[in-house]
């Protein structure tokens, strides 16, 4: 996929959840190569790190959290997260199944 940043994207953030792979995966890269500040939640460890990596190479932001969405905890925990780091969510995207 290619980087297509856009000006407008820049300062925005965008949760996608069953980021290791599917829609989920291809949202994250979609995202992050329009210039969203992406923040990918699944529970395959290795397969987000792959994603963080892939993401990387194209000079675009993205970070992960290796989670289950139906645990609450881990998902509170997550949405603290990103807002400790990018101070605001604008775009949420439900791809995780319970």
């Amino acid at each position: 996929m290619k980087k297509n940043q856009t000006k407008d994207f820049k300062d925005k953030t965008a949760i996608i959840t069953g980021a290791s792979e599917g829609l989920g995966r291809y949202l994250c890269k979609y995202f992050a190569g329009m210039g969203f500040k992406v923040f990918g939640i699944a529970r395959k460890k290795d397969k987000l790190k792959s994603l963080e990596d892939e993401v990387n190479s194209m000079n675009c932001i993205i970070k992960t959290f290796a989670a289950n969405v139906a645990d609450y905890k881990k998902m509170e925990q997550a949405v603290n997260e990103i807002i400790r780091t990018w101070g605001k969510i604008d775009v949420l995207i439900l791809c995780g199944h319970i």
